[in-house]
């Protein structure tokens, strides 16, 4: 039996595996149950519970959410080498192939390169940044940097 640190999590009845709770735009969801306690589904133990319901004319389907492996494939085909995922600055300890997540609700994807020609190492950190209110709120901030002028 496999234990995940993970909740369960269904989404309007059906249980959603191996998804990011970020995959949901909050806009969308009309309430949340959460039920604590231990459950165990094919084979696997999860720590809790969480029901979600979505607002009527919210349009969850399957249809939008991607794999990691898939969107890798789909916006970073050009990477060589390993890749390790992190979805707002938590980093993401599944199998790639099954962790799904809403492509319509990554606000961008931010690429860092890590090479050590010594080890032979390259390996490519991939950051998702979901279109959470705090995350839009600062990708709408305009910062102006200088020095201060002198007058002669």
């Amino acid at each position: 039996m496999n234990f995940t640190k993970k909740p369960a999590v269904y989404i309007n009845g059906t249980l959603m595996k191996k998804m990011n709770l970020f995959a949901i735009n909050p806009n969308g969801i009309e309430s949340m149950n959460v039920e604590k306690g231990e459950i165990e589904i094919d084979h696997i133990k999860y720590y809790e519970k969480i029901f979600i319901k979505t607002k009527d004319n919210y349009n969850f389907s399957p249809i939008p959410l991607i794999s990691l492996n898939n969107l890798k494939a789909k916006y970073l085909s050009s990477l060589i080498g390993s890749v390790i995922f992190q979805i707002d600055n938590e980093q993401v300890i599944a199998d790639y192939d099954e962790y799904l997540v809403n492509e319509k609700n990554i606000l961008k994807i931010i690429v860092e390169d890590f090479e050590n020609e010594k080890e032979k190492l390259k390996l490519h950190f991939v950051k998702l940044v979901t279109r959470t209110e705090e995350n839009v709120k600062r990708a709408n901030e305009i910062i102006i940097r200088g020095e201060k002028m002198k007058h002669l």
